[in-house]
């Protein structure tokens, strides 16, 4: 498998050893503001900086799904999946613009051990710390920009 990016500027491969070569530049301004104000952003946890780079009203939503959530409603339950997963840390393969206005994060993936408190979403119940590090399969993000902020997310989960 190929390598992928970490927020701290490394590139790893798929066995996680890391190398010290800094990431390639992004193709364009939409797609460094992507990796930046997104990317960077969650695995640093920093929601502010992701609501900066939001419009205040952003959507996100899962590919092929009718409706979306409110960035708001989305960032709590990364801000639940945090409490739960506190070591919770981000890999991406490439942040690249494909039209104008359109940006593509490629292989986005999320990694951290249950040591946290309980963790449940919507109508299923808490489950306990378990100590069990958990990885997420890979999904493409596919995020529309206008005028320098974040109007739109798409989570491709479909492999």
């Amino acid at each position: 498998m190929g390598n992928s990016h970490s927020a701290s500027g490394s590139v790893k491969s798929d066995s996680s050893k890391t190398f010290d070569k800094p990431l390639p530049p992004s193709k364009s301004k939409n797609a460094k503001l992507v990796e930046e104000r997104w990317c960077v952003a969650l695995n640093r946890q920093d929601m502010r900086m992701i609501k900066r780079f939001a419009t205040h009203d952003s959507i996100c939503m899962f590919k092929g799904a009718k409706g979306g959530m409110p960035l708001e409603d989305f960032l709590n339950e990364v801000e639940n999946l945090v409490r739960s997963f506190p070591d919770n840390t981000m890999r991406w393969d490439s942040v690249e613009e494909y039209a104008p206005g359109k940006v593509k994060v490629t292989r986005f993936l999320g990694r951290a051990t249950h040591t946290g408190e309980p963790f449940g979403f919507g109508p299923f119940p808490r489950i306990p710390p378990t100590g069990i590090v958990v990885e997420e399969d890979p999904c493409d993000l596919y995020i529309t920009i206008e005028k320098g902020k974040m109007k739109q997310f798409i989570i491709d989960a479909s492999g």
